[in-house]
């Protein structure tokens, strides 16, 4: 036979053997699901195993035969935010989240989750106004076999087709966010495996590897209990954060929890006990779980379980350095929130686990990650710690589970923001994120410029910036009909502080009025006026362009304060500049009678509230405290600014107020019951923050306080010429 006619011959059998090939590919990628980075050597090693010449015949025509075709459909494996996202849906302005309506009843998780971005300013009801879009059908449980499952929603696919509304909007999943805590089933626990096409969707899921994460577009969620709270934090335990938390514990190490005997998370579960030593490192396991507890049993079990009912599993977090955090059956353990939420450092011991929110969170200065291999090296490594960074480890700990993991509603929101962060609305650098109140101050959208908001997390932490600063007087007058005495000696003593940059006063007076307090030549200041009925967007701008300072004192007209209050209050706030620094304080408690929380302002030590009428504060805060009142909080009364601030405040700083002494608190208030104005002032503040607690903020964030702080020698007895605020003495 000619060589040109043997060259043909095996050229048209390489090209039928390479056709057959891509024929049996493409049914491959049906038998085997998409898992991420593996999956091509997986489809290589299957093609080779029908046709072992597939990888000579692969290098013979130079081409790869596990991967699509060339000018196919970008794989949903290989999304990235500009390849599978439709950025023409949003923008700074239009970054809309549709919930589809529910078909059926959702589990008490999903409830939350759509409860939450139905509150959220996210939240449209006009899907052609969407930038995201999230499943009405429960998508959170999608085990069927894991326990007695009632969450599992059968017949997904079929239901999602039937959908009208989500046949519309679905172009096949982008745009859309699906949240999933558990997928997969025994014995392999594929954790992509929804049993239902997601295409190109987001998915937001607890327990992904670090191969199956497509990064800069899924978000690695953490597992969750049922009981986290859903908005908030259980309001009872809201005083338990601190910045300077304990280090000296009982115990070094600990862990309690199931033994698996057999299947994945076995590897490191069943060898646990080889570090436990009854002293310092404390290691539990039981066999009593499972369908098969009493026949997969050997030897250790009974003597495992014996040790295992003498703790506490909550006294043991609490009373902990450091909490391991092994793998499951899946790669993510509810472990991982509860170590946090106690204060112990995360060891987690779960190879190739994407930690949660890993795209924002530097959780090397939180958690210590471990090799499952090398299980007895744990010890030395926790007892190789320092002080100093077991400090740092445990302030970081609690500062990312308050801001990020301690109710649903902060999960789901964090999520959004994250996309958000993506789409070059936020571009906040990763630092901002990992210091507080990067979350506190980021959930409430209310400026444009990140850098505000990166200045304002740096400068907090670096009060020394502030000194050489002065402070703006915002004045609210109150007397309709005339200027009065109190607002003129008023001015006459912001008029004798060098701190005074600006005063701003807020009048409902005529420009007639108006223009003869500018007319008065002794004020050295500068000052301007604003209506007293502007709307939240105009004073908004009035904080945006007309305060020229970091400090704003909040006043009124019938103010009575002397220079050296205000002297000695702006020289603490200077050194606290993310406190909220008053004069008059009140105190909230829960009354059990009534079920309520109340409020007091009786002289007692203790106190959680500072009155606005001549407090300092960042204008940060006070940003923030109109725009809650423009957009969650618009049909609050008016007297309710003072506790909406202080409510703001304590929700961004986990810390008190700082009260100064030299003032007494308002008469009327210590009465309460003395007029009638009282009884108005006393009711509406206790309709305020029990409206706060159930509406906006979903927990009572106020932090109580015993500290006054006085200036030096200020109520000693010794001669009132050596003191240097001796002035705040008189009545």
């Amino acid at each position: 036979m000619a060589p040109d006619r043997v060259l043909v011959l095996l050229g048209f059998t390489a090209i039928g053997v390479f056709l057959w090939l891509r024929r049996h590919e493409i049914l491959l990628r049906f038998r085997f699901p998409q898992s991420g980075h593996g999956e091509s050597e997986e489809k290589r090693q299957a093609v080779s195993e029908l046709f072992p010449a597939a990888d000579i015949l692969s290098d013979f025509l130079g081409g790869d035969f596990s991967e699509a075709p060339s000018g196919s459909p970008l794989a949903p494996q290989d999304c990235t935010m500009a390849t599978c996202f439709d950025y023409s849906k949003c923008s700074e302005d239009r970054f809309k989240v549709f919930v589809y309506p529910e078909s059926e009843p959702v589990s008490p998780i999903y409830s939350s989750i759509l409860g939450a971005l139905r509150r959220s300013h996210y939240y449209t009801d006009q899907p052609d106004e969407a930038c995201l879009f999230v499943l009405g059908l429960d998508t959170i449980d999608r085990d069927p076999d894991r326990g007695t499952n009632t969450r599992y929603v059968k017949n997904f696919r079929e239901k999602l087709q039937l959908d009208p509304a989500v046949q519309q909007f679905w172009n096949e999943g982008r745009n859309h966010i699906v949240f999933n805590l558990y997928a997969g089933r025994w014995p392999g626990y594929v954790e992509n495996d929804l049993d239902f096409d997601v295409g190109y969707a987001i998915l937001a899921k607890a327990s992904m590897s670090m191969a199956a994460f497509r990064r800069g577009y899924d978000v690695s969620l953490p597992l969750f209990h049922d009981t986290l709270p859903v908005r908030g934090e259980d309001v009872f335990s809201s005083g338990k954060f601190s910045r300077f938390p304990e280090t000296d514990k009982k115990y070094l190490l600990s862990f309690k929890g199931k033994r698996y005997l057999y299947g994945i998370g076995s590897d490191s579960r069943n060898f646990l006990y080889h570090i436990h030593n009854n002293h310092d490192i404390i290691i539990l396991t039981t066999c009593k779980h499972g369908k098969d507890t009493r026949i997969a049993r050997d030897s250790r079990c009974d003597q495992d379980d014996v040790e295992y009912n003498r703790y506490d599993y909550q006294m043991l977090l609490t009373n902990s350095t450091f909490c391991l955090v092994p793998r499951g059956r899946r790669l993510g353990s509810f472990r991982f929130l509860e170590a946090l939420q106690a204060g112990c450092i995360p060891v987690s011991l779960s190879n190739g686990w994407e930690l949660p929110f890993s795209e924002i969170i530097n959780w090397n200065k939180a958690v210590l990650v471990s090799d499952e291999r090398l299980l007895t090296q744990i010890p030395t490594l926790v007892r190789s710690i320092e002080f100093d960074r077991i400090l740092a480890m445990r302030q970081q700990s609690q500062l990312l589970w308050r801001q990020y993991f301690s109710s649903i509603e902060r999960i789901v929101l964090t999520t959004l923001e994250i996309v958000r962060n993506r789409l070059g609305m936020l571009r906040r650098s990763r630092e901002v994120w990992n210091q507080w109140p990067a979350m506190a101050m980021s959930l409430v959208p209310y400026v444009k410029q990140s850098d505000l908001l990166a200045d304002f997390c740096q400068n907090v932490r670096n009060p020394g910036s502030y000194e050489g600063q002065n402070f703006t007087a915002l004045i609210t007058l109150t007397q309709k009909h005339n200027l009065g005495t109190l607002f003129v000696r008023l001015l006459k003593t912001l008029n004798r502080l060098p701190y005074v940059e600006k005063v701003i006063v807020i009048t409902p007076w005529r420009t007639a009025t108006i223009q003869a307090i500018k007319s008065w030549t002794w004020i050295r200041v500068p000052i301007t006026t604003t209506p007293s009925n502007s709307s939240a967007v105009e004073m908004m701008a009035l904080i945006d362009g007309h305060i020229p300072t970091n400090c704003l004192t909040l006043l009124t007209d019938e103010c009575d304060s002397t220079w050296e209050e205000f002297e000695f209050g702006f020289h603490i706030w200077k050194r606290n500049p993310e406190r909220l620094v008053g004069f008059r304080s009140a105190s909230h408690f829960w009354d059990e009678p009534t079920g309520a929380w109340k409020y007091s302002s009786k002289l007692t030590n203790d106190y959680s509230m500072v009155g606005s009428r001549d407090a300092f504060l960042h204008v940060q805060y006070y940003r923030l405290l109109w725009h809650y009142r423009g957009k969650v909080a618009a049909d609050l009364p008016a007297g309710c600014s003072d506790v909406l601030l202080n409510f703001i405040v304590a929700s961004v700083t986990r810390a008190p107020p700082m009260k100064v002494a030299g003032k007494r608190n308002d008469v009327c208030l210590q009465t309460e019951t003395a007029f009638d104005t009282c009884l108005v002032s006393y009711h509406t503040w206790n309709g305020c923050m029990n409206k706060l607690v159930e509406d906006v903020f979903g927990y009572m964030p106020l932090v109580r306080s015993s500290v006054a702080w006085n200036p030096v020698l200020y109520q000693d007895n010794v001669s009132s010429y050596r003191k240097k605020y001796r002035h705040l003495e008189k009545p």
